[in-house]
């Protein structure tokens, strides 16, 4: 059962969130769930219906309470020793010390959780075709409720469960593959579980170093073409690829270009690293997602329409 409510926060960012209420005796799966909407963050939803026009919008708002239903189901730091999975000689959550040298040859470390269940470590190790993979990277950046919570932005580029919403955010199987290592859920595919594109057989040292040229060094990744337009990453749409100058040296770990200042206009979500991306604005409107049914495809000069986007990605998760 899942109680919805509908109360302001304090945190001006926050759109929803959810959190297990009670659980099961014999196996600690969750029985009661609350997901509460933000009001504020909602309210357009009155003057909107779900048409060419405001597309991309309702898509956002259902990706959130798909988003926050994961939660509910078991998506959660505090019930991942309770997976039955899990033993007490391999946790479902380990944490590892990395050690690496930025651009500029400082050397520093970072420590860095990671799940580690059967059918997750599986997936990632067939995703990036890597068979060093720890496990999936969670992510390390926000408050207690998205560090620790969600995967890892910057790793998996494209999914429902990064910690912030986005315009395009399929389920994949990698979120099936945790919710299955539970072992509270029967899990079945459908024509609803989209591949995960982002960084799909780039390697070890795509998955596990820091984002550079020579490691990001792919068609999509790693372009400053700043306000030109192109193709993103995942082929999910049209977006751009720029590097800001930012008022203050960036922290190490995310120095990735000669002068400390420069990181990709993503920002901290995505560790500065850069790549096209639809998430990535300018004023010319030039960013737009395919399935964004109220923009044409190729205005912007791009050389792939939306459905040969598609088409693209559908051939390299084959």
């Amino acid at each position: 059962m899942v109680y919805i409510t509908a109360h302001p926060v304090s945190d001006p960012y926050e759109l929803a969130s959810a959190i297990h209420c009670t659980l099961r005796g014999d196996t600690n799966a969750p029985l009661t769930a609350m997901i509460n909407y933000v009001p504020s963050a909602f309210a357009a939803l009155s003057n909107m219906v779900d048409n060419n026009e405001y597309h991309e919008q309702w898509r956002t708002y259902q990706s959130v309470s798909l988003h926050e239903m994961t939660h509910a189901l078991g998506f959660n730091a505090y019930l991942a020793p309770y997976f039955e999975s899990v033993t007490l000689e391999r946790p479902a959550i380990i944490t590892k010390n990395h050690e690496f040298v930025n651009s500029k040859g400082k050397h520093y470390k970072v420590n860095k959780q990671y799940i580690q269940t059967p059918n997750v470590l599986a997936y990632v190790k067939d995703h990036f075709g890597c068979d060093a993979m720890p496990g999936a990277e969670l992510e390390d950046i926000g408050g207690l409720g998205t560090a620790g919570n969600h995967w890892k932005a910057a790793v998996f580029g494209e999914e429902l469960m990064l910690g912030y919403s986005q315009g395009y955010a399929p389920i994949t199987g990698l979120t099936l593959a945790l919710l299955k290592d539970t072992g509270w859920y029967t899990v079945h595919e459908s024509k609803d579980v989209k591949p995960l594109v982002f960084g799909l057989k780039k390697g070890c040292d795509f998955a596990l170093k820091p984002c550079s040229d020579t490691t990001w060094g792919f068609d999509g990744y790693w372009e400053i073409t700043n306000s030109k337009p192109g193709c993103s990453a995942t082929r999910s749409g049209v977006g751009l690829s720029q590097v800001w100058v930012y008022p203050t040296v960036l922290p190490t770990q995310y120095q990735h270009f000669e002068d400390g200042t420069w990181g990709a206009q993503n920002g901290p979500v995505f560790d500065y690293c850069l790549f096209n991306s639809p998430e990535v604005v300018d004023n010319s409107g030039s960013s737009y997602y395919c399935l964004d049914t109220s923009r044409k495809p190729n205005q912007y000069g791009t050389n792939l329409s939306s459905t040969e986007m598609r088409q693209y990605s559908s051939t390299i998760q084959s």
